[in-house]
């Protein structure tokens, strides 16, 4: 008799989910998924200054050798993370 822990299931898990994601994407980036996050992130954004954040981090990400998609996207997340109405459970410096 074997205990269940003897054969770890995680690795092949694993490879099943790299193996699914190299057929879906083909290799490249998922384009829609970008899209749509950009889409749900824009409904958030409530004055220019954010959208100046957000270009800079486009900028940061293009000169980093790539698109500058995920630049604006980890941008706006972290700014709309940082000013939700309890931010104070994610930022404990605030009061």
């Amino acid at each position: 008799m074997s205990a269940w822990y003897e054969k770890d299931p995680v690795p092949e898990v694993e490879a099943f989910m790299e193996e699914r994601y190299e057929q879906i994407s083909g290799g490249g980036d998922l384009k829609f998924i970008k899209v749509a996050a950009l889409i749900s992130l824009a409904f958030g954004v409530s004055n220019a200054s954010e959208l100046t954040l957000a270009s800079a981090g486009m900028l940061a990400q293009y000169f980093a050798d790539s698109d500058g998609i995920d630049g604006i996207i980890s941008m706006l997340s972290g700014i709309q993370l940082a000013t939700l109405p309890y931010s104070n459970l994610i930022n404990y410096s605030r009061t």
